[in-house]
């Protein structure tokens, strides 16, 4: 939470209308879930490279 705190607080989330402001939460949620994790992660997640394929215990592709 205190990322996507920190994310809203500096962008301009609030220009618009609501649907631009859901987009952008979206876009968000998606960037972080999918994005790797570095080596050391990875290594104390048995393997996992980000969140998404630790919760799913899949991996969607080798070099996201």
């Amino acid at each position: 939470m205190r990322s996507q705190n920190k994310d809203f607080d500096r962008g301009q989330h609030f220009h618009g209308d609501l649907k631009s402001a859901n987009k952008r939460c979206l876009a968000w949620a998606i960037l972080h879930h999918y994005g790797p994790w570095c080596k050391k992660s990875a290594k104390d997640n048995n393997g996992a490279t980000c969140p998404a394929e630790r919760l799913n215990r899949k991996r969607y592709h080798d070099n996201w």
